[in-house]
């Protein structure tokens, strides 16, 4: 951190433990606030969780080989884990054109595994795609 934004915000420039100190009691370190532009002594300042952005394409064809219309497509479930554990199944997404879907709240630094499905109109699920690795 610039020894001026710790001067600026009541931290000591000489001190690198003040890197680690939480003055505004909000869970986020000094440093992870400097990374995140919020301001280290207000509470109502908090760093947003990292996420991660998952887009597929909608699938085309069946796992035989015949055609799929989107019209046969409800939607699609996502599944997510930490590296090492069980895929689960962590979203619906009830519209068969939406290729894109948000995880949030998810630790940084830390290794997850994405898989994505497509439910068919009459309820079936296909095989999950090819599991993906991401770490925000």
């Amino acid at each position: 951190m610039p020894d001026t934004w710790e001067t600026a915000n009541g931290l000591d420039p000489l001190d690198p433990s003040d890197a680690g100190s939480d003055a505004d009691g909000d869970g986020a370190t000094a440093l992870e606030e400097y990374t995140a532009g919020t301001d280290p002594t207000d509470p109502a300042s908090v760093p947003a969780a990292p996420a991660i952005a998952v887009q597929w394409n909608a699938p085309s064809e069946r796992t035989d080989g015949t055609s799929l219309a989107m019209s046969e497509i409800d939607g699609y479930r996502i599944y997510w884990a930490e590296s090492g554990q069980s895929l689960q199944a962590g979203a619906r997404i009830d519209d068969a054109y939406q290729t894109e879907y948000v995880i949030e709240g998810l630790e940084s630094g830390t290794t997850y595994r994405i898989a994505v499905t497509a439910i068919a109109s009459d309820g079936g699920e296909s095989d999950r795609s090819e599991t993906v690795s991401v770490t925000p």
